[in-house]
C-alpha cells in the first residue's frame, strides 16, 4: 500500500500564498538541481558542507591579510584601523550592487520560463513576486559569505566579545536585504541598458575592451611605479605613513558605507570600545525604513514593466530565421568556434572571467620579478626565485584547464541529440578545447614576453621554458577532458549553464597542484645538480620532461576518444 504524499505548504488556506510559497520553492529547488527526495538530501549535505567549508576559508583568507598587516606594524597595536574596514565595506557593497542587479535583469526580464509559467492558472502578480522573492534570497545567501566572514575575522583580530558576532549576523542581514531591494528598483534602468547593449554588440565589446585595458593600464602603472631601489626597512615610516594616509583619504569619499560599518563594528572612545550606540540606533531605523519604503516602490514599479514586458513578447515576438544557406557555410570545428565566442559574448560574466584571466597571469608574475628583480640573490635565492616563478605560472596557466572536465558534460541532455547528426563530435571537442587553449597561448606569450625585461631568465631559458609550459598545458588539458570521458555528468547542466557541483572541476585542479609542484621541485633538483646555475642544461631537462607528458597525454586521450565515441555509437 503506497503511502500518500501531501503537496508541500498544503496547511496553508490562503490559494494564493499557497501558490506564492510554492512558486518560490521551485524556483529555489530549481537552482539547487534537486529533483526527488533521496537527490535533495544528497545534495543538500553536499551544499552544506562545501558552503561551510567555504565561509571558513574566506574568514581564514581575511584573518590572515589582518594578521600580515598587524604584523608588519601596519595596523594600530592595540585595534586594526577601522578605515581598513569602511574600504573592505564599500568593495563588498559595490560588489553585491552589481550581481545583484545582474541577477534581477537576467532572472526576471530576460528568462526564457516566462513563457511556460504566465499562461498556468496563476496571476502574473504572483508569479513575479516569487521570482523577485526567490532571486533575492539567493542573492543574500551569496552576500552573507562575503560579508560576515569579514567582520568575524576583524573582530577575532580585535579580540571583541560575543555579543560582537550577533550584531554582525543582524547586521549583515539587515544591510544586505536594503541593498537588495535598492538593486531591485535599480534594475529597471539597467534592463534598458542591457537591451541598448544587446541590440547594439559592438557597442557593448567596445564598452568591455575600454574598461578592461583601463583595469590593466591600472594595475600594470601601479607594479611599474614600484622603485627599483626600495629598502622597505629604511622607509619603513614613510610607507606606513603614506599607508594611513591612503586609508583615510578613501574613507572620505565612503560616508554612507562608514555608517553600514560603525553599526557592524561599533565605535572606539579612547581606549574603550563601544558595540552599540545611539547612532547604531538611527542606521537600524533608516535601514528598517528603506527596506519598507524600497521594497514597496521595487515592487510596484518593477512588476507593471515585467508584466508588461512578458506579454509583450509572448503576442507580438516574432522568430527570425536565416536562410539555409547561410546556415551550411561552416563545418562542424568552425561552427562550433563562433559558438563558443557567441556564447561569451551572451554572458558577461564568462566573458569577463575568461579575459580578466590573460592578465593576471602575467600581472602576478611581473609582480613577483618587480619585487625580486632588484635584490642581489645568491645561487640558492637564484634558484628559489625561478622556483617560486615557474610554480606560479604553472597554477594559474593550468588552472584555466580546470573548466574542460565539463566539457562533455556541460552539454547536458542535448549531448545525445549531438550524437544523432552527422557529424564527427570529436571535431566539436576539438573545438571547444581550442578556444581554452588559444586563451591560454595568450596569456603565456604576455607572460613570457614580460620576463624578458627581468634578469632572471635569458632568452634561451625563456624560448625553452615557453614551449615546456605549452606542452603541460596541453598535456593538463587533455587529462582534463578524460575525466570527463570516463564519468559524464549530464545532470548537472541544462542549456549549456552549471545547475550543480561538478566534482570533476575539483579533481582537475588537485592535479594541477600535483603537476606544478612535481615540475616545480624537478627545476629545483636540475638546478642544484647545475653547477653554474644559470646554464641552459637544466632547462632542457624541464623541456624534455614535458614533451615526455605530452606525448603520453596525447596517445592516451586518442585511444580513449576513439573507444568513448565507438561504444557510444558514433564511430564513423
Amino acid at each position: 500500500m503506497t503511502k500518500e504524499v501531501k503537496p508541500r505548504f498544503s496547511f496553508i488556506k490562503n490559494k494564493t500564498l499557497y501558490k506564492l510559497l510554492t512558486l518560490i520553492s521551485l524556483f529555489l529547488i530549481e537552482y539547487r538541481s534537486t529533483s526527488n527526495k533521496a537527490k535533495t538530501r544528497k545534495s543538500f549535505i553536499v551544499s552544506l558542507i562545501l558552503n561551510l567549508v567555504s565561509f571558513i576559508v574566506i574568514t581564514l583568507v581575511f584573518f590572515a591579510v589582518f594578521y600580515l598587516g598587524k604584523f608588519f606594524s601596519l595596523f594600530n597595536e592595540l585595534r586594526i584601523n577601522v578605515e581598513i574596514m569602511y574600504v573592505i565595506m564599500a568593495i563588498l557593497v559595490v560588489i553585491l550592487f552589481l550581481t545583484t542587479i545582474i541577477r534581477l535583469v537576467k532572472n526576471l526580464y530576460f528568462s526564457t520560463d516566462s513563457k511556460i509559467l504566465l499562461p498556468l492558472p496563476v496571476a502574473g502578480n504572483v508569479i513575479f513576486t516569487a521570482k523577485l522573492i526567490s532571486t533575492l534570497i539567493l542573492e543574500m545567501l551569496k552576500s552573507l559569505r562575503l560579508m560576515i566572514p569579514a567582520f568575524i575575522a576583524y573582530g577575532i583580530m580585535c579580540k571583541f566579545l560575543f555579543p560582537y558576532y550577533l550584531l554582525v549576523i543582524f547586521g549583515s542581514f539587515l544591510i544586505i536585504m536594503a541593498i537588495s531591494v535598492l538593486s531591485a528598483l535599480l534594475s529597471i534602468p539597467a534592463l534598458f541598458i542591457a537591451k541598448f547593449f544587446r541590440s547594439h554588440p559592438f557597442l557593448l565589446i567596445g564598452v568591455f575592451a575600454l574598461i578592461m585595458g583601463l583595469i590593466v593600464y591600472i594595475l600594470f602603472a601601479l607594479i611599474f611605479a614600484i622603485p627599483d631601489d626600495m629598502n622597505i626597512l629604511n622607509n619603513f615610516f614613510v610607507y606606513y605613513m603614506g599607508f594611513q594616509n591612503l586609508l583615510k583619504n578613501i574613507s572620505k569619499f565612503t560616508i554612507l558605507t562608514n555608517l553600514l560599518t560603525h553599526l557592524l563594528v561599533g565605535q572606539m572612545r579612547g581606549i574603550h570600545h563601544a558595540l552599540f550606540t545611539l547612532n547604531s540606533f538611527y542606521t537600524i531605523l533608516v535601514l528598517f525604513g528603506s527596506i519598507g519604503v524600497l521594497g514597496v516602490s521595487s515592487w510596484f514599479s518593477s512588476r507593471s514593466l515585467y508584466l508588461h514586458l512578458c506579454t509583450k513578447e509572448l503576442e507580438y515576438k516574432k522568430e527570425s530565421h536565416k536562410p539555409k544557406n547561410q546556415l551550411l557555410t561552416n563545418g562542424p570545428y568552425l561552427s562550433t568556434i563562433k559558438k563558443e565566442l557567441k556564447e561569451r559574448i551572451r554572458s558577461p560574466k564568462r566573458l569577463f572571467g575568461e579575459t580578466i584571466y590573460v592578465f593576471i597571469l602575467p600581472f602576478m608574475v611581473l609582480l613577483l620579478n618587480k619585487t625580486l628583480g632588484n635584490i642581489d640573490m645568491s645561487v640558492l635565492g637564484y634558484q628559489l626565485s625561478v622556483v617560486a616563478s615557474v610554480l606560479i605560472i604553472l597554477v594559474l596557466l593550468l588552472s584555466s584547464n580546470t573548466h574542460a572536465a565539463t566539457v562533455i558534460s556541460s552539454e547536458g541532455k542535448a549531448f545525445p541529440l549531438l550524437q544523432t547528426t552527422p557529424q564527427d563530435l570529436r571535431m566539436i571537442i576539438l573545438a571547444k578545447l581550442s578556444f581554452n587553449a588559444f586563451l591560454s597561448f595568450l596569456s603565456l606569450l604576455a607572460t613570457i614576453i614580460l620576463l624578458s625585461t627581468f634578469k632572471t631568465f635569458t632568452s634561451g631559458q625563456l624560448s625553452i621554458l615557453f614551449f615546456s609550459f605549452f606542452f603541460i598545458l596541453i598535456a593538463h588539458l587533455l587529462l582534463s577532458l578524460d575525466l570527463d570521458l570516463l564519468k559524464p555528468k549530464f545532470d548537472l547542466y541544462h542549456q549549456g549553464e552549471a545547475i550543480g557541483n561538478d566534482p570533476k572541476i575539483l579533481y582537475s585542479f588537485l592535479h594541477v597542484l600535483l603537476i606544478s609542484g612535481i615540475f616545480s621541485f624537478a627545476i629545483f633538483i636540475f638546478l642544484k645538480e647545475d653547477y653554474a646555475a644559470k646554464s641552459d642544461y637544466a632547462y632542457l631537462k624541464i623541456l624534455g620532461l614535458s614533451a615526455l607528458l605530452l606525448v603520453s597525454r596525447v596517445a592516451l586521450s586518442l585511444v580513449r576518444l576513439k573507444s568513448y565515441f565507438y561504444l557510444s555509437g558514433d564511430e564513423q
